[in-house]
């Protein structure tokens, strides 16, 4: 049943138990010292704490939740006026403070009320009782003797307090905080990355060029799009599942490039940005990536896998994304001239 109590429920019930044993301790007190206005308050906190239980029987934990630290900051106020500073009542509101700290993903206005609310009572109880010793009662001898138990036990309830906060809520809020963003991360990457491949997806690599490369000065940029030969004759022959290995051997090939992005460009395209290479180093790299392949290992008897590369190295290419998309024309143009022109070659321009 209590796994079914909402997690603001959970965080009532806590401090209810709690709040409800220290009320009655402080009534009980008030009555032997004949102290009238401190046991009012603690049965009306005693008729609270039980209407909050009702809340969240209800499945209204929401009311029970601001009823609980409207009835905390209260208390609190009121039980170290009538007994003085450090008798351990004060610190239910830096239990509260404590809260929202453990709360504070999902903190709202409300949250952040009760925080500034609490913060303020504090630092004005510690003015006005600590360093004007200022109380509503005269404490009898014996009741100021209790003054260091009375602290101790405040400050066992108060830590009990969010430690059971951070058992039965914050602990499993923080797991499902975790949960939710791990399932964002899982659906980013499917978003962001191509599933056989494990690289870029076209979209997602546009997206970051203008994220965090245009407009950035770069002196040197270059540009490759590598093309697999004849990959339909490979799907053809040999079938798609062949085809599927070809592709992940060739970015394997890629992963000893010092490459900036890879991208998946469709079907068996591939581009890879490079920044602050020379066009020498460009060209190497290219030629680079044409052995690579060729040497790629596999058990298909009469397979041959080779690339065609298209380039393109300028100091300008991101300047803006329109620019980016014609130097991506450009190294596209030589890609197909070296289709056009016996495959297995690789053609880079200069702009």
């Amino acid at each position: 049943m209590f796994n079914q109590i909402s997690t603001e429920g959970k965080l009532a019930i806590s401090f209810v138990i709690i709040c409800m044993a220290v009320s009655g301790y402080g009534g009980f007190l008030a009555y032997k010292q004949d102290m009238f206005a401190l046991l009012v308050f603690k049965i009306t906190a005693v008729v609270s704490f039980l209407a909050t239980l009702i809340f969240v029987i209800k499945d209204l934990a929401s009311l029970a939740n601001i009823l609980l630290r409207i009835q905390i900051i209260a208390g609190s106020i009121f039980t170290t006026i009538s007994y003085g500073f450090g008798y351990g009542y004060e610190l239910y509101l830096l239990g509260v403070v404590c809260v929202m700290f453990l709360d504070i993903k999902k903190s709202t206005f409300r949250s952040y009320l009760f925080f500034i609310i609490s913060a303020v009572s504090f630092l004005a109880l510690f003015y006005f009782t600590k360093m004007l010793g200022f109380s509503l009662y005269d404490l009898p001898e014996h009741i100021v003797s209790l003054k260091d138990e009375m602290l101790f036990a405040n400050l066992l309830i108060t830590v009990g307090g969010i430690a059971i906060y951070q058992q039965f809520f914050s602990v499993q809020y923080f797991n499902d905080i975790l949960k939710i963003d791990t399932q964002k991360d899982f659906y980013q990457k499917i978003a962001d990355y191509d599933a056989l491949t494990g690289v870029l997806n076209r979209q997602s690599f546009y997206r970051i060029v203008g994220e965090k490369f245009l407009e950035k000065n770069h002196e040197n940029i270059g540009v490759l799009i590598i093309d697999i030969d004849d990959f339909k004759a490979i799907n053809d022959n040999f079938g798609h599942d062949t085809g599927d290995m070809v592709l992940t051997q060739v970015v394997g090939c890629f992963s000893n490039i010092s490459s900036s992005l890879v991208a998946r460009w469709g079907g068996e395209e591939f581009v890879l940005l490079f920044v602050d290479e020379s066009f020498d180093d460009l060209s190497l790299i290219a030629d680079e990536l044409k052995n690579s392949v060729r040497q790629i290992r596999h058990d298909v008897s009469g397979l041959s896998v080779s690339v065609s590369v298209g380039g393109v190295f300028g100091s300008r290419i991101l300047d803006s994304i329109e620019q980016f998309d014609i130097a991506l024309n450009l190294a596209d143009k030589n890609l197909y001239f070296c289709k056009n022109h016996g495959k297995n070659m690789a053609k880079i321009s200069q702009i």
